[in-house]
């Protein structure tokens, strides 16, 4: 039979499974999203210059109802009180849907069987950092080889070197005030963060802060590695492939994607040199670490290789794959997170003034460093965040949640707990508030265009016609 006949027929008969044998076919939701991904690839690679399929799946929950069918393998709910049941406590097994593990990781796939609906490769997961795994029980073993190291006790141990990369900051935003320009801030936010996330994790600092053309070059690549990842969930395979291409010839297509190539490689590099440290220091005397391997020393190489992790688990590309996660999770998410809030306090004068009558109570100079628990203390430092998730959204949970109003937090013990209930936000680490020092003035910086989310690129990105969150900074005198 002519091939092109054979893959009609094949095409024909698995649309017609997926919309009438499938498992998922009672459930509602678009026919086109049930029989092809291709619905999906179309609002996240495409439509708007892509990152929509999200704001695309809330339409279906107002057409179709809470639990809706978003593709032919997936189905999506709305309900609040579903929370428990799909990220419940210790016991359930709950692995992670391949698509969306692998946007993170550098997975070597490969198809198996030839089931008419096989259309989902599973792939092996030796190189996949925690955050991209799959399996409950791998991801399991791997979380916890790192949960120590970003526990609240250990990343407490850091906070004078937080301290003194926010220090680093403060002096860009006093040439700023000294020079009265307008510049946009995010990219100064995402600087501090990962300078501070880098020293954490490799106990070195890439000084962006020091080097405005490394900066830029950084905030490049972030913008660059977010937009991928709607790409990289609809194509699997698409990072493996990139990360065979010669650097010389990724330079020239790409200097963007190319530097986060190089990062990987010298991560691996280093994660090679510790685990021949390692596994020398096993063969003389299993029980003492030598002085790089020292665990009195904080870095996320030993914390993996001085994990229980079997030694399969602890091979240089995974442990690098681990640690760039990390680095870019823990960067990117928090320089948004930064932005958003600035731009919130700055725009809302009340909540600005109690924040800076709490601050001043605490750091009445400049030079104080307050301990992490006497600013936990403070009422209004609570952690704020903007998702554009239909739970962190719902009015029926939170009152006027387009509003900012962190006194929404601040009510009694019941009404906090049943708001923390719901609280789902992406993003962890430190946030460390630079306000005390200086004065913001936002700069046609405009909601809807540069601080909504707009398009989901896995963190929430503001369109593409935001020109960022723009500011002039002036130094307080009192």
């Amino acid at each position: 039979m002519d091939p092109t006949v054979e893959d009609s027929a094949y095409t024909v008969l698995l649309v017609i499974y997926r919309l009438t044998f499938h498992p998922l076919a009672k459930f509602p939701g678009p026919k086109f999203a049930a029989a092809t991904k291709w619905y999906e690839f179309y609002y996240d690679c495409i439509k708007g210059g892509g990152g929509l399929f999200a704001y695309e799946i809330d339409r279906m929950h107002e057409r179709y109802g809470p639990v809706v069918r978003i593709n032919p393998h997936e189905i999506h709910v709305s309900d609040p009180t579903w929370l428990d049941t799909l990220y419940p406590g210790p016991g359930p097994v709950r692995d992670k849907y391949a698509p969306s593990a692998h946007m993170s990781g550098v997975p070597e796939g490969r198809r198996v069987g030839k089931k008419l609906d096989d259309c989902v490769p599973v792939m092996t997961e030796r190189k996949l950092a925690a955050f991209g795994t799959v399996d409950h029980y791998i991801h399991r073993q791997r979380r916890s080889a790192v949960k120590m190291f970003v526990s609240k006790k250990t990343v407490k141990t850091f906070q004078n070197s937080i301290c003194n990369t926010v220090e680093a900051l403060c002096r860009e935003l006093t040439r700023f005030a000294t020079s009265g320009e307008t510049f946009e801030i995010s990219t100064y936010f995402l600087s501090w963060a990962t300078d501070s996330v880098a020293k954490y994790l490799e106990n070195d600092t890439y000084g962006l802060l020091d080097d405005g053309q490394r900066r830029k070059d950084w905030q490049s690549t972030i913008d660059k590695v977010v937009e991928l990842t709607p790409v990289v969930k609809q194509f699997p395979f698409f990072m493996p492939f990139v990360l065979k291409v010669p650097n010389w010839f990724m330079r020239i297509v790409s200097p963007d994607t190319n530097r986060v190539l190089l990062m990987h490689k010298r991560m691996r590099s280093t994660a090679r040199r510790y685990l021949s440290l390692h596994l020398a220091a096993e063969k003389t005397d299993p029980q003492t670490p030598t002085d790089e391997l020292s665990r009195d020393k904080v870095d996320a190489y030993r914390a993996i290789l001085n994990s229980n992790l079997p030694d399969y688990e602890k091979q240089p590309d995974r442990v690098a794959q681990e640690v760039l996660t990390l680095l870019v999770g823990g960067s990117a998410t928090t320089m948004r997170v930064m932005s958003r809030v600035l731009f919130h306090f700055t725009s809302t004068p009340h909540v600005m003034s109690r924040l800076r009558s709490t601050l001043d109570a605490i750091m009445p100079m400049p030079t104080v460093r307050p301990e992490l628990e006497v600013l936990q203390r403070q009422d209004y430092l609570t952690p704020v965040s903007m998702s554009p998730s239909r739970i962190l959204m719902d009015p029926t949970i939170y009152n006027n949640p387009y509003e900012f109003q962190p006194e929404r937090w601040l009510g009694p013990p019941a009404q906090q707990a049943h708001l923390m209930r719901f609280f789902v936000p992406f993003g962890r680490g430190v946030r460390m508030c630079v306000g005390q020092k200086f004065e913001f003035e936002l700069c046609d910086v405009d909601r809807v265009r540069d601080v909504d989310a707009k398009r989901d690129c896995f963190l929430g990105q503001p369109s593409k016609e935001s020109r960022g969150v723009r500011v002039k900074v002036r130094e307080r005198s009192g």
